[in-house]
């Protein structure tokens, strides 16, 4: 697998791990201070994230990646350079844990 997409996969999903976990504190916080039980938070966190990562995460940036593609590229590969050495360990791993499962099937 290309090392620029597991990049670009492992940075997506800690972002989304770290939105979950700080959306869920957030929601069980406010949760206690409106009196309702903690399972509400969760209720909460898990809609207000989800709707948050849909539009922010997903359809909007890739309705303007599609349209300015380029520019965007150009803008973002300096971040990259230094992202896949930085990632370059978790990926080779991941790498070889995908081409196994890829054998399997």
């Amino acid at each position: 697998m290309d090392k620029l997409l597991i990049t670009v996969m492992i940075g997506n999903n800690l972002v989304n791990v770290a939105a979950s976990a700080l959306g869920t504190i957030a929601s069980l916080s406010l949760a206690q201070s409106l009196s309702l039980p903690d399972e509400y938070g969760i209720l909460i966190a898990t809609g207000v994230v989800t709707l948050i990562l849909l539009i922010f995460g997903d359809i909007t940036p890739k309705t303007i990646f599609a349209r300015y593609s380029t520019p965007i590229a150009l803008i973002v590969a300096p971040v990259y350079r230094i992202l896949i050495p930085l990632f370059l360990p978790l990926s080779f791993f991941l790498n070889i844990f995908v081409k196994g499962v890829a054998r399997l099937i």
